[in-house]
């Protein structure tokens, strides 16, 4: 909280920011936050998009994979499991579907909150949630594809409030409805797109009842999840936007 340092550090930031050749940011909250220091000739919006090959409907589910889940209602939660995820939510959640049989909770990722959550989902009882580690996407797509709903959540806080999930974009490419508890950016594309649900972060009876609508409605979820594929298809796929950098590149080299 020192401000001499804070005040250091500032301008030493801004110093490498006209300095650089390209800024590349991976949000437009972060572009208009630089392009203020530098103004938008030196920058190139990149958001992190999809890979909308392996993301896709058209991936490979093995057969013992979706007779697993064949009779329930999977929704998922792809990533990390970190400080300003939220992931305790989704327990909350969950604990509030528990007599909804049909709907289970898939957390699949690794991160420094991942023990903290499974032991208060232990805590609380749950046999709605399942646990697994982290995997590489081509490891992770048929869990995504198997899912009915994904989840992409994080606190409320200054900090996420220019957040572009990458798991939005994997579910979205994936043609699965996303319920977003995130504020800023990530909701504003989520509505742009018409491809799922936005709710409050950090509200658990929120979140259930937007998986209750989902469950609910089979028809509306899947006219959500076709939204967000034709959405990433045309604007957030990876290899067009590495395209456009390459290009972007070329002009300043």
């Amino acid at each position: 909280t020192n401000k001499a340092v804070i005040k250091m550090a500032e301008r030493l930031e801004s110093f490498y920011y006209r300095k650089a050749v390209l800024n590349v940011t991976v949000t437009r909250g972060i572009f208009d936050y630089i392009a203020a220091q530098v103004g938008e000739k030196k920058l190139f919006f990149l958001p992190n998009g999809a890979n909308t090959r392996i993301f896709s409907p058209d991936f490979p589910v093995p057969t013992r994979l979706r007779e697993r889940f064949k009779d329930k209602f999977v929704v998922s939660y792809t990533g990390i499991i970190g400080l300003i995820h939220g992931v305790e939510t989704v327990i909350r959640a969950a604990e509030r579907l528990q007599s909804v049989p049909d709907i289970l909770f898939l957390i699949i990722g690794d991160g420094v909150k991942k023990n903290e959550v499974v032991q208060l989902a232990n805590e609380r009882g749950l046999q709605n949630v399942i646990f697994m580690d982290a995997m590489q996407e081509e490891e992770l797509t048929p869990y995504i594809l198997i899912s009915q709903a994904a989840l992409a959540t994080a606190k409320k806080m200054a900090l996420t409030l220019g957040t572009l999930p990458v798991k939005m974009f994997s579910a979205m490419a994936c043609a699965v409805p996303v319920i977003l508890s995130v504020v800023g950016e990530g909701e504003t594309m989520l509505r742009a797109a018409n491809a799922g649900i936005v709710v409050e972060p950090d509200n658990a009876e929120a979140m259930a009842q937007a998986v209750l609508q989902l469950y609910q409605n089979p028809e509306r979820a899947k006219r959500l999840g076709r939204n967000g594929r034709k959405f990433v298809v045309k604007h957030f796929d990876r290899r067009a936007l590495t395209r456009e950098l390459d290009r972007k590149l070329q002009e300043v080299y």
